[in-house]
């Protein structure tokens, strides 16, 4: 069962609604509020949680500056909408029968597109 590590920007109610659909979700906001990204991408190899964000900058961090990310990330890029909506939205891509670990994908409503991620890089130590 594929481990997930819901960044800051994902609404409490989708959290909630995800725990109680049995899926395994770690939640930035509780465990390392206001982390960097580098150090978000460095506890979901640690982890082996695949993230799952609004935030378009992991793609720049690990396409264009080749940092760990092997663990897989899913980026969100729907509408505005009301957080039950996310929420609803959110559960429904989580539970999906779909292998996230070690791509990178960008999810709508219409369509779910992924990039394999290059390289199995390991964090650095503390």
């Amino acid at each position: 069962m594929t481990k997930f590590l819901a960044d800051e920007n994902i609404p409490r109610i989708a959290i909630e609604k995800a725990r109680k659909a049995g899926v395994d979700i770690a939640w930035v906001k509780e465990i390392m509020p206001g982390a960097s990204d580098e150090a978000i991408l460095g506890y979901s190899v640690k982890q082996h949680r695949v993230i799952i964000t609004f935030d378009r900058d992991f793609g720049e961090l690990v396409f264009a500056k080749s940092k760990i990310g092997s663990c897989g990330i899913i980026l969100l890029r729907i509408r505005a909408q009301s957080p039950s909506y996310v929420a609803t939205f959110f559960v429904a891509i989580l539970t999906q029968k779909m292998e996230w670990s070690g791509v990178f994908s960008v999810v709508t409503e219409d369509k779910i597109r992924t990039l394999p991620l290059i390289g199995k890089l390991l964090p650095e130590e503390d």
